[in-house]
């Protein structure tokens, strides 16, 4: 049985969904070491539905260069971590530069929320470094 939204309903929903990604977004830039993030704002911060959809994404703060990439991140990343491998307090890192953010300083870190054992939705940033190591800069 599909739910229906009402206009008012849906729009504090989807407010209260974008309010949540700027707030990832303010906390990853106070917190940050990277000065690619706490400078250049070189980040992205979104939620995913359970399914890997992309629900919301903040674009008042971070990167509008990863708009395109943030869209399948999730899906990608559940290729190799199917959901039912994935528990409670899992987290998958990774600057896989083909299914994700586009080249090797791009960093993505994503983790499954639950809810009463069951995957809720899953929250992600990618961010950008300058040095992620290796023989040379």
């Amino acid at each position: 049985m599909k739910t229906l939204f009402d206009p008012v309903t849906l729009e504090i929903l989807w407010s209260s969904l974008i309010a949540v990604t700027e707030e990832m977004g303010i906390t990853l830039k106070r917190t940050a070491y990277s000065e690619m993030v706490r400078e250049a704002n070189d980040f992205s911060c979104a939620i995913f539905e359970s399914n890997g959809n992309l629900v919301a994404q903040s674009d008042y703060i971070g990167s509008p260069g990863h708009l395109g990439s943030v869209r399948y991140s999730v899906k990608e990343i559940l290729k190799v971590y199917p959901p039912e491998t994935l528990k409670e307090g899992d987290v998958v890192i990774t600057n896989d530069p083909y299914p994700i953010a586009g080249h090797l300083p791009d960093i993505a870190v994503c983790t499954p929320v639950f809810y009463e054992r069951r995957i809720l939705a899953y929250v992600l940033n990618i961010t950008h470094h300058t040095d992620i190591g290796g023989k040379v800069a």
